[in-house]
């Protein structure tokens, strides 16, 4: 076995602190690069504007929100990571395995008190640093893409059966635990390809159910009385509540991704600008308000009823629901 000298970690250490820089460092200049050359500007994405801005009284709050999240995958499904029990089952199994096998480890190398420290100190560290977004963005929506890091998880036993040194007292145990390592990975991967063709599977028809009720939409607001393009459009609410939107895989097991609807507020104008080629002359926010608080959109009908779209002066009122 080679020997570890501290010299080496620091090295090693310094050595992936400078990697790390230097491509932050080129993303920057990159990224600055092309939003000058194309004259186009970040969005605020979940927050993003506001990464790592937080008060320090709120802190030990978020670090133990990213433990507990972190240490409850097992029992509990976490940004749909584990929507199946056997993924949960999974999760435990090889924690419980990984922990035992480097305890096991640092116990043969007990001589060695600074690898030992490390070890501990990267153990208690390594939950806070796979799960560090909750800290990074407290005021977002956290869901699957954003907790990609968890993905090191499952790279810790296959690392730890590389590093398993061939023992000659042991040799049965060793093997069964490689044996049983490997099948749950392959059986993690199978579950996980199942869930993303699923996944894909539910995205494809709900964006052709999109597709269809938009248009719907659309047809129906540029047939309204008094109708033309260059009056702008005010959407009153968010949701739309109406009982023929309904998606046969809202309800299936998702990894990632949203089987329910993409017909929100989020999306929807960008949906009919994509798809349809139109860009929606909107309305700014103060005349939203003022139709959104005036007496006579407060008495139509909310979508998608007869009489939720009427033209207002200069604007087309699109009344959604009631607010």
């Amino acid at each position: 076995e080679r020997k570890i000298t501290f010299g080496k970690i620091i090295g090693r250490g310094i050595y992936y602190c400078a990697s790390m820089i230097v491509g932050l460092i080129l993303y920057y200049i990159i990224l600055k690069i092309f939003l000058h050359c194309y004259d186009v500007s970040l969005s605020n994405y979940q927050g993003i504007s506001d990464m790592g801005n937080f008060q320090l009284s709120a802190l030990p709050g978020l670090i133990r929100k990213t433990f507990v999240s972190f240490c409850m995958l097992p029992l509990k499904d976490y940004c749909n990571l584990a929507q199946m029990n056997f993924i949960k089952f999974a999760y435990l199994a090889l924690g419980i395995i990984s922990i035992a096998v480097i305890l096991w480890h640092m116990i043969k190398t007990k001589k060695n008190i600074l690898v030992s420290a490390i070890t501990t100190v990267l153990l208690i560290v390594f939950p806070f640093a796979v799960n560090l977004i909750v800290v990074m963005c407290p005021n977002s929506t956290i869901y699957t893409l954003m907790v990609y890091s968890f993905a090191i998880v499952l790279c810790v036993p296959i690392v730890l059966i590389n590093m398993m040194p061939e023992n000659p007292d042991l040799p049965k145990i060793q093997k069964g635990i490689k044996t049983v390592i490997i099948a749950l990975l392959l059986s993690v991967i199978c579950c996980y390809s199942y869930l993303a063709n699923v996944n894909y599977t539910a995205m494809y028809y709900t964006n052709r159910q999109a597709e269809n009720y938009l248009n719907s939409m659309v047809v129906q607001i540029r047939m309204a009385d008094h109708y033309d393009a260059s009056k702008k459009w005010a959407f009153i609410g968010d949701k739309i509540e109406d009982p023929l939107i309904k998606n046969a895989w809202e309800k299936a097991p998702m990894y990632g991704g949203k089987g329910s609807t993409y017909i929100n507020a989020y999306s929807r104008n960008r949906w009919i600008q994509q798809y349809f080629g139109y860009k929606v002359p909107m309305a700014d926010k103060d005349t939203v308000n003022k139709l959104a608080h005036s007496e006579e959109v407060q008495n139509m009908p909310c979508w998608p009823d007869n009489g939720s779209v009427r033209v207002i002066d200069d604007t087309v009122v699109i009344k959604l629901q009631n607010e």
